[in-house]
C-alpha cells in the first residue's frame, strides 16, 4: 500500500484538475494522477472555443452550461491571481455566418428564445452582415443571409489554461504524471497501479473516454477528433467563428485554432504527428480557408488528434457510481467540457 488520501482523482484534464483543486481548497488531502500528463487528452486540444448551446434548446445541461460560460471570466481570473499565469481567456463573442434562408429563420427563433432565457446577461442577435468587430473575419461575402452575433461566447488557450490550472492544483495537492490506473475497487476505496496501490476515502474517475471502463459503468462512445493550428495575421480578439462542424478561433501570437472532426473510435492521444488517412482534417482546414480567405495562405503549424468521451444521452456524467460507495465520475464533456469544468 502506497499511502492514503481523502480524495484520489484519476485523470488530470479539466474535470479532474478542477475537482482536485476544489477538494484540496476545502481542506482535503488530494492526490491527482494521470496516465500521461495534465491536459494530454481532449482538454489539451488547440481550438479552445467556448460557445453555448442554441438558446432554443432548454434543459438542465443547457442552463448549467450558460451559467458556466457566464462565470468563466471569474474562474480564469482566479487562476491567474493564484498562479501569475495567463489562461488565454477572453469573452470575444461568436459570429455564425448564415448561408441560406432556413438558417436565418432558425437564428431568428433562437434570438427570440435568448431574449427570454438569457435574462439580459448576454445578447444573441441576427445581423444583416458580420459585426464591425470581426474585422473581416469572416468577410461579408461569406455571410450571404447575414450573421449571428452572441456576446456570451469566448475563447481560452487550452494549454495555457491547463498549465495555470495544474500550477494551482500543485500548490495545494499532489499531481502524479505517468500513473496509469489498472483497476479500481469502489467499495474499498482502492486503486491499483503498475507499481503501487493507493487508497482513498473517495475516488473520482475523470479519465475522459476511458472513465467508463475504469469505473465499470455503462459505456458511451469514444469519438476521435482532429484539429489544427494555423499561423495567420488575424485580430487576436476576433470573435469565435462557429458553423456546423467547424470552429475558427483566433489566439494571441498570430495563431488560429481550426477544428474539429468527429470520427467514431478511440484513436489518437493529443499527438502532433498523427496522420490524417481519410483527409478529414484537411477538408476542415480547406473549409476554413474558403470561409475566411485571409487564411488561404496560412501555414499549418500543428495537427492534433484526440479522443472525446461521448456518454450515453450525451450529458456529462457527474456524481456517485451506483454500487461503489467511494466511487464518483466526472467525465463526458463531449465538446462542452472545457467551458463547464470549473462548475463540474
Amino acid at each position: 500500500m502506497d499511502g492514503h488520501a481523502d480524495v484520489l482523482v484519476i485523470g488530470a484534464g479539466v474535470f479532474g484538475l478542477w475537482t482536485a483543486l476544489e477538494c484540496a481548497e476545502a481542506g482535503m488531502k488530494v492526490v491527482c494522477v494521470d496516465r500521461d500528463r495534465p491536459g494530454a487528452g481532449a482538454s489539451g486540444g488547440p481550438v479552445g472555443a467556448l460557445t453555448p448551446y442554441a438558446p432554443s434548446r432548454r434543459g438542465p445541461l443547457q442552463r448549467f452550461q450558460f451559467d458556466a460560460l457566464a462565470g468563466f471570466g471569474d474562474a480564469a481570473h482566479r487562476l491567474t491571481e493564484a498562479t501569475g499565469l495567463p489562461s488565454g481567456y477572453r469573452r470575444v463573442g461568436r459570429v455564425t455566418p448564415l448561408i441560406d434562408g432556413p438558417a436565418r429563420d432558425r437564428a431568428l427563433a433562437d434570438a427570440a428564445a435568448a431574449r427570454v432565457h438569457w435574462r439580459g446577461r448576454a445578447r444573441f442577435e441576427v445581423l444583416d452582415a458580420p459585426p464591425p468587430e470581426s474585422a473581416g473575419f469572416p468577410p461579408a461575402q461569406s455571410c450571404p443571409c447575414g450573421a449571428v452575433r452572441d456576446t456570451l461566447s469566448g475563447r481560452v488557450t487550452p494549454r495555457l489554461y491547463i498549465r495555470a490550472l495544474a500550477r494551482a492544483v500543485g500548490r495545494v495537492a499532489e499531481i502524479r504524471p505517468g500513473w496509469e490506473a489498472l483497476a479500481i475497487d469502489g467499495t474499498a476505496g482502492r486503486a491499483t497501479f503498475r507499481n503501487a496501490v493507493l487508497s482513498a476515502g473517495a475516488i473520482v474517475v475523470a479519465a475522459g473516454w476511458q472513465s467508463p471502463g475504469l469505473a465499470g459503468t455503462r459505456p458511451g462512445a469514444a469519438v476521435a477528433g482532429r484539429a489544427a493550428l494555423l499561423r495567420a495575421d488575424a485580430p487576436a480578439d476576433a470573435p469565435v467563428i462557429r458553423m456546423r462542424g467547424l470552429y475558427i478561433v483566433a489566439h494571441p501570437g498570430g495563431l488560429i485554432g481550426v477544428g474539429s472532426t468527429r470520427e467514431p473510435g478511440a484513436s489518437g492521444s493529443g499527438s502532433t504527428a498523427e496522420e490524417d488517412p481519410d483527409g478529414a482534417l484537411e477538408r476542415v482546414i480547406a473549409r476554413a480557408r474558403r470561409l475566411c480567405p485571409g487564411l488561404a495562405a496560412a501555414p499549418v503549424v500543428e495537427r492534433w488528434t484526440g479522443v472525446r468521451p461521448k456518454p450515453p444521452g450525451r450529458n456529462p456524467t457527474l456524481g456517485p457510481v451506483p454500487g461503489g460507495p467511494r466511487l464518483f465520475l466526472a467525465s463526458g464533456g463531449y465538446g462542452v467540457g472545457l467551458g463547464i469544468g470549473h462548475l463540474a
